[in-house]
């Protein structure tokens, strides 16, 4: 009896052991995760106040001052233990604010906005739904003149997500326009039906997609399109 109590004690004292380990090693492992949570926090937290503060002000950066925004996106990735598509759009809006300003085929600023659309990318794989990382992705297309299969597919897809968002659908709309002549017939379609669609998410767009069209002259051809479509076309096009 008492070699058998001694073998229950061993494998009881066996059993806390392993127990006090696995705490041990799940705390560990809790608090590893923590720090890293806290310090891609703090990172993320300074790299937006750089974005915060040249949205603002509406000039490009200096070169220090971007270096220390481009490293602080980036260190916020490294810490933050998965992938997470909110630091790779922060890393992407860092690299598209480096040559806001320069004109689209400037060579100077290529090699910037190829991040930034590098950054789009993992952005929409890691957040699929999320239409702003569509449009922007969308966007940079544009911005680097490519208005490919790409471009067409990160547009639809903006719309797709968000289908009713007025503001939104009023930027994918400003964006089509102001790059009209760039955009194949069936891109064209895409500008139209969102264009519509953006009128009838919120009666508040009509002022503003007017003067859009006004501005880059493609009111009457808008028109067109949009008295095809509905009954009450007037209110725009008259």
């Amino acid at each position: 009896m008492r070699r058998i109590q001694k073998l229950i004690d061993a494998q009881e004292c066996a059993v806390k052991k392993v127990l006090s380990f696995s705490l041990i090693l799940i705390a560990s492992l809790v608090l590893i995760l923590g720090v890293r949570f806290w310090m891609a926090a703090i990172q993320a937290y300074k790299a937006d106040l750089f974005l915060e503060h040249w949205s603002e002000q509406g000039t490009p950066p200096g070169p220090q001052a971007w270096q220390a925004a481009r490293q602080a996106a980036e260190s916020a990735i490294s810490w933050y233990p998965v992938v997470n598509g909110v630091h790779q759009a922060r890393l992407a809006r860092v690299h598209e604010w480096r040559y806001f300003d320069r004109p689209f085929n400037d060579p100077d600023a290529q090699e910037s906005r190829r991040h930034a659309l590098k950054y789009y990318r993992l952005a929409t794989e890691s957040r699929p739904l999320w239409p702003y990382y569509w449009g922007q992705l969308a966007l940079m297309k544009l911005h680097l003149l490519e208005a490919d299969d790409e471009f067409e597919t990160a547009y639809q897809q903006a719309y797709n997500s968000a289908p009713w968002q007025a503001l939104h659908l009023f930027e994918l709309s400003q964006m089509g326009w102001e790059f009209w002549d760039l955009l194949s017939g069936t891109q064209k379609t895409q500008v139209l039906q969102v264009t519509k669609q953006a009128l009838e998410a919120d009666p508040r767009n009509q002022r503003r997609i007017r003067k859009l069209l006004e501005d880059t002259e493609r009111l009457s051809l808008f028109c067109l399109y949009y008295t095809t479509q509905v009954a009450d076309a007037d209110r725009l096009c008259s």
